[in-house]
């Protein structure tokens, strides 16, 4: 690492509780998405075609899952390892001590990290203004579950099952994206662009807004405002 820090104390201890948060991370990620698409399934904006769905001349569609999962899991540990663990540790260590308190750098850098999250994203097909907006806003969730937990353990279980279940599952474009090969369901949008994020995919639309709101609210009463607070007590720059 460029400040000679181990992976470990960016968040990967890989311990047992690492490992228990990777797998609550990877269940919140799986449960926002099946709820996005049982609402838009719900009032008729999607309509499923097929099942098992595999591009001409690819793998198959096993073949196309295990690439996409294998995909997104290198995606889930790259980006939160660069993104919340090395990005928001250094940047809290340079706006703490004569600037600000450690608490309110923490929040700065978790603020100023998150735009840059989102901004990164602009650069995908088909962005939108709320398009990064909302990745921002994702942003905030991601790490929402580091700092809680003082790991990136939960953090990269819950962006590789938000990735996974929102494409290769599900059928949606991943933050504008379609760069898997299949999906177990193969889907056709035609609901409001406004709430459904249209060709960016749920990310971009208010239905993605609602479920980063539910994620952020669920981490909260996950560990209540004592954890929270121990969570954030814990990580000092």
């Amino acid at each position: 690492m460029l400040d000679k820090r181990s992976f470990k104390d960016l968040g990967l201890d890989l311990s047992q509780g690492w490992w228990r948060d990777f797998g609550l991370g990877l269940g919140l990620g799986a449960l926002l998405m099946l709820l996005i698409f049982l609402v838009e399934l719900g009032l008729g904006w999607i309509q499923v075609q097929s099942f098992f769905y595999s591009w001409a001349g690819y793998p198959g569609f096993p073949g196309d899952l295990a690439l996409s999962l294998l995909f997104f899991l290198v995606v889930g540990f790259y980006e939160e390892l660069y993104t919340r663990g090395y990005l928001i540790k250094n940047l809290s260590e340079g706006l703490a001590g004569n600037l600000f308190p450690p608490r309110i750098a923490i929040i700065l850098a978790t603020l100023l990290t998150s735009v840059y999250f989102g901004l990164l994203h602009a650069a995908n097909p088909n962005p939108t203004p709320q398009a990064v907006l909302n990745i921002s806003l994702a942003g905030l969730l991601l790490a929402a579950g580091y700092l809680v937990t003082g790991q990136l353990g939960f953090s990269i279980g819950l962006h590789i099952s938000w990735n996974f279940f929102q494409g290769p599952v599900f059928g949606f474009p991943v933050s504008g994206a379609a760069l898997f090969r299949g999906s177990l369901f193969q889907v056709l949008q035609l609901g409001p662009p406004l709430w459904t994020g249209g060709q960016f995919g749920p990310e971009g639309g208010l239905l993605g807004t609602a479920a980063c709101l539910l994620g952020l609210g669920l981490i909260l009463l996950w560990k209540g405002k004592d954890g929270i607070d121990q969570g954030l007590s814990r990580y000092r720059p």
